[in-house]
């Protein structure tokens, strides 16, 4: 309630600066501005957690972000001042974006492009954020890294979009994309920092297409406005998807991140279709007079509808990628015995040794991460496993404890499939916290796959839930 009115206000400030320096400053674009303000976004960004956050305290952030509040509302209203008293002279007049036919009103297609792309962006961004922290590592403060990516390329396609070539992205976007579906297989033979780096080049790739190819479309300074909206509407609806859409449509995988980069994709395709291709000859720019109207449709009409080399190949790899993660999904799918996502990921329960009956076992896991297993046969059911083996520092100290015999309170931070509860004994307690409820039900049996928690014999094992600090 406090930061709401403020907030909104910082909000929108972007793109009513940019009408007014469309207004006011001849022969120079506003768009530059965009970038310069996510040049402000990205400082902060990476400022705070380094300087503001461990230097100073939050009375003291608080009187600081005050004063620069402050600062802003002064500034704002001087601008708003010196637009008023020149009036609407000049608007749009002299600007990058002046050429003829500059200020011909978009349409909807138009439209629906630049939210489309908008939204391509904001789900590469949230997924792969999802995907290094969830599914590939629990790093503090990793999720800073996408976010830093992706207002880089805010920041170098709205700065003129001089470092972006459409063919060489277009290269890179199907080798890195490539690479990334080939890492969706189970155990894909990377280790964790070559993953990171991959997912975070392929959300570079893809931001820089979205967002140079956003520049690209920009409209007249004039309807700038309705250019920003579409783009804040992109972004949100991209939140929206994998936030609250995504669970529910894939609960075996953070699949999102695929179908975003096969968007990406798609509209890449749309877009190389739709752009016009200068006419050549001298017989196309000097028609007759009187039916210059149905020879201007003619070449205009054949670009559009006859299928370019370049959008064939590119639909064809486009379609290939996405059969290919369609396969990659049903097989993952076949062979997970069971799958829950919630806030925290996804975990998943896999057979072992199929074939081999005898030490047939299940195994939990969350993303790449391994949260025990049990083995399937009557006298290997009761065996530790993986952390806590026998001879493995938490075994040894339990087997070994000079209270073994007079009953132990065991506290373990983290439930898994409960393995540690394996070693209690009548007049043992072991109580296990756990932040990620979607754990505990697969820990006490559900699917019958875990029954570490059931068979111990220590006095009735009790999880804790840290977020609703309560028994389930």
């Amino acid at each position: 309630m406090a930061v709401g009115i403020p907030y909104f206000l910082l909000s929108s400030n972007s793109t009513l600066m940019q009408a007014w320096f469309s207004r006011g400053q001849r022969g120079q674009t506003p768009y530059r501005l965009y970038a310069l303000s996510n040049i402000g976004s990205l400082l902060a960004l990476i400022s705070y957690p380094i300087i503001f956050e461990p230097n100073l305290t939050l009375h003291a952030q608080a009187y600081l972000w005050t004063a620069g509040y402050v600062l802003f509302a002064i500034s704002a209203a001087y601008l708003a001042l010196r637009t008023y008293r020149r009036g609407q002279v000049g608007d749009g007049q002299g600007s990058d974006e002046g050429q003829p036919g500059a200020e011909v009103r978009p349409g909807i297609g138009l439209h629906v492009l630049w939210g489309g792309l908008a939204a391509a962006a904001s789900t590469l961004l949230l997924s792969v954020t999802n995907q290094i922290t969830q599914e590939v590592a629990v790093i503090p403060f990793l999720w800073v890294l996408p976010l830093t990516v992706y207002l880089l390329t805010f920041i170098l396609a709205f700065s003129g979009g001089h470092l972006y070539s459409r063919r060489l992205y277009l290269i890179a976007f199907f080798v890195v994309g490539l690479i990334s579906v080939w890492m969706l297989v189970k155990w894909p033979p990377f280790d964790i920092i070559t993953q990171i780096v991959i997912y975070s080049l392929l959300l570079f790739i893809c931001c820089m297409i979205c967002h140079n190819e956003l520049f690209k479309l920009r409209p007249h300074p004039h309807f700038l406005p309705s250019f920003y909206l579409m783009v804040a509407f992109g972004g949100a609806a991209g939140g929206i998807y994998v936030t609250l859409l995504a669970p529910y449509l894939f609960s075996t995988g953070l699949w999102e991140l695929q179908w975003g980069f096969i968007a990406c994709g798609v509209l890449l395709a749309i877009i190389m279709q739709l752009e016009r291709t200068p006419a050549r000859g001298k017989r196309q720019r000097k028609p007759r007079q009187r039916d210059g109207q149905k020879r201007a449709r003619g070449p205009e009409a054949q670009t559009r509808w006859r299928l370019k080399p370049v959008v064939i190949a590119s639909s064809v790899g486009v379609l290939l990628l996405g059969t290919l993660v369609i396969l990659i999904m049903r097989a993952i799918s076949t062979e997970m015995l069971l799958a829950t996502r919630n806030f925290y990921g996804v975990l998943r329960v896999w057979e072992m040794n199929a074939d081999l009956p005898a030490i047939r076992a299940y195994q939990l896991t969350h993303g790449k991460t391994v949260h025990g297993f049990q083995f399937e046969a009557s006298d290997l059911r009761d065996l530790p496993t993986t952390f806590y083996a026998e001879d493995s520092g938490v075994g040894l100290a339990i087997l070994n404890h000079p209270n073994r015999s007079d009953g132990l309170r065991v506290g373990g931070l983290g439930l898994g499939v409960g393995v540690l509860a394996s070693y209690g004994q009548p007049g043992d307690l072991f109580r296990f916290y756990e932040i990620n409820p979607d754990v505990i039900p697969i820990a006490e049996g559900e699917g019958g796959y875990f029954s570490f928690l059931k068979d111990s014999q220590a006095c009735s094992p009790t999880t804790w839930i840290v977020s609703r600090c309560k028994p389930s």
